[in-house]
């Protein structure tokens, strides 16, 4: 039984960003609980991207709040998002990993890279973290693949399950299935029932109306 939707874990309140005479959000809210999927839907020039880029630290809003987990805050940059706890798959699938690595590295990429996480220093060690990770959302890839050869359903899988490594507290998925077959996507759509039951919030941008 899905798990009831509890605290919020993000809201914005009051949002507006201006690109020079063209006005993107004018006043957004918009609040996603804990244990809850909110989809936001509408055209392209909608504000979506914006707001997705204001979440995820790319953008600074002109003006508007965002609390996270019940404290205002503001990110500097997209890293500081992330370390707050907001994990975004973006729409081109390209970055949602590292080329040129494998996918175990691309699993543990996180804490490959975190100067305060622990130091995965032999193949060994890489692998084993890396079933670990996989394993929280049931993802079954061979290890030794390299990313540029997995299809885009594949490397988002990837970048869901380094964000529920992470603890996110918001995850976004920024019109996830665009690129995904009709199976595909039922997966995806699989998957992020799972993390809702979990108590995850989730945030799913979509254009189709």
């Amino acid at each position: 039984m899905p798990q009831a939707a509890s605290a919020i874990a993000v809201s914005v309140a009051g949002i507006e960003k201006s690109f020079g005479p063209t006005r993107a959000l004018a006043g957004a809210d918009l609040a996603v609980a804990s244990g809850e999927v909110v989809a936001l839907m509408g055209a392209n020039g909608a504000g979506k991207s914006t707001l997705v880029k204001i979440l995820s630290g790319s953008h600074t809003p002109d003006a508007g709040t965002i609390t996270l987990d019940g404290k205002a805050i503001t990110f500097a940059s997209p890293s500081a998002a992330k370390a707050a706890g907001i994990a975004t798959v973006h729409q081109a699938t390209d970055q949602a990993g590292a080329a040129g690595l494998t996918v175990a590295e691309n699993l543990a990429l996180d804490e490959l890279c975190s100067p305060g996480g622990r130091f995965l220093v032999s193949n060994r060690s890489i692998r084993k973290r890396a079933r670990e990770i996989a394993a929280l959302i049931d993802l079954d890839l061979p290890l030794d693949r390299d990313f540029v050869d997995l299809r885009p359903a594949e490397r988002q899988l990837i970048a869901i399950a380094r964000a529920v490594a992470a603890s996110a507290s918001l995850l976004i998925l920024d019109e996830p299935t665009s690129s995904l077959s009709a199976t595909e996507a039922e997966r995806l759509f699989a998957v992020v029932r799972r993390l809702r039951d979990s108590g995850m919030a989730v945030l799913y941008i979509s254009h189709p109306l």
